[in-house]
């Protein structure tokens, strides 16, 4: 199946569900992805949006939803320890997502290169759907 156009994010009873990678939702590129009704491919020109449909060259209707990921999860206490949080992971060269009072990096690195690298630093580990939001932020 190609996609043919997007619908937009509407709802989408009766579509077919297509999980994909943050990855997909972060590039304008080509994908082939899976779904239960065979091969999809995207061919948009842009990065698509989690939950945008789309019709495609068989008359489906497809949904693309991203995936939950592991992450590691912060808590912003006190400017002091809100600060040295900030300053290690700015080392980590890692996109960041700011939710309310908390702070989520993607986990891409085995537990004890965390331990090693964010030493006196307090996380738990979680999942999430990962989209980094730190230059979008409103103050």
């Amino acid at each position: 199946m190609r996609v043919v156009k997007s619908l937009g994010v509407i709802p989408h009873d009766g579509a077919i569900t297509v999980e994909a990678d943050r990855e997909v939702f972060e590039r304008a590129r080509r994908w082939r992805l899976n779904s239960e009704k065979g091969e999809v491919i995207l061919d948009l020109g842009r990065a698509p949006r989690d939950g945008e449909v789309f019709e495609t060259d068989t008359g489906d209707k497809v949904v693309l939803v991203q995936k939950e990921e592991p992450v590691l999860v912060f808590s912003l206490s006190d400017p002091k320890s809100s600060f040295v949080l900030g300053y290690k992971l700015g080392n980590l060269h890692q996109n960041v997502m700011l939710v309310d009072d908390k702070v989520m990096i993607p986990k891409k690195f085995p537990d004890e290169y965390y331990r090693n690298v964010l030493e006196g630093t307090e996380f738990s580990q979680g999942r999430a759907k990962f989209t980094p939001n730190v230059n979008k932020v409103e103050e």
